[in-house]
């Protein structure tokens, strides 16, 4: 940091005086963050958001919401989409209902392109066919310990998991993602 950044710091913390203490701390947050280049950074973002909150018992079990998912979902939409170009189109559904305690991502690739790349079901019929599917046929010792489940089929996967805001940010994403890849690349098709 030379010294005009450091003058400028001072005479932006002598502005902090008539503000209010929580939106001071953001702004001192995101102007440490910005000197190293952190304040985009989903697990950064995921301490800040979520961790912190549950340490300080200010954030309890809440509910994701679809901006939340369209986060996540980009996250899955950029990597396939640049690794496919033109060849495959990605589409992702999310089963989302606030009326289940669960949340369904599916991502299948095609041919055809999409007219839309996200789209959110939220009819219970078509939801509980899903439930049915997984919570019949796939939940096993491993999805109490991990709550998850991820499962492929012939041109899709689906993840399976709660759906609390901390299992579907955007830091989740890049390790889920990482997960999926591993798993193709390992050549395993079975539930995780």
């Amino acid at each position: 940091m030379n010294k005009e950044e450091c003058d400028k710091m001072y005479k932006d913390y002598a502005s902090f005086e008539n503000k209010p203490i929580e939106e001071m701390r953001k702004e001192l947050d995101y102007k440490i963050l910005s000197l190293f280049n952190l304040e985009e950074d989903p697990f950064v973002k995921y301490a800040n958001e979520i961790q912190i909150p549950i340490l300080t018992r200010t954030l309890s079990n809440c509910l994701v919401s679809e901006e939340e998912m369209i986060k996540y979902s980009n996250v899955f939409f950029s990597y396939w989409n640049e690794l496919f170009k033109d060849k495959y189109s990605v589409k992702i559904n999310i089963y989302l209902n606030n009326q289940t305690t669960y949340c369904i991502f599916e991502m299948k690739v095609t041919e055809k392109k999409c007219k839309t790349s996200i789209e959110f079901i939220k009819k219970m019929d078509i939801i509980h066919k899903y439930l049915n599917k997984f919570l019949i046929n796939k939940i096993d010792d491993f999805y109490y310990e991990n709550n998850q489940i991820l499962n492929f089929e012939k041109d899709s996967f689906f993840i399976l998991k709660t759906n609390n805001k901390k299992n579907w940010h955007e830091a989740n994403a890049k390790m889920d993602l990482a997960e999926v890849i591993s798993t193709i690349l390992d050549g395993e098709r079975e539930t995780l």
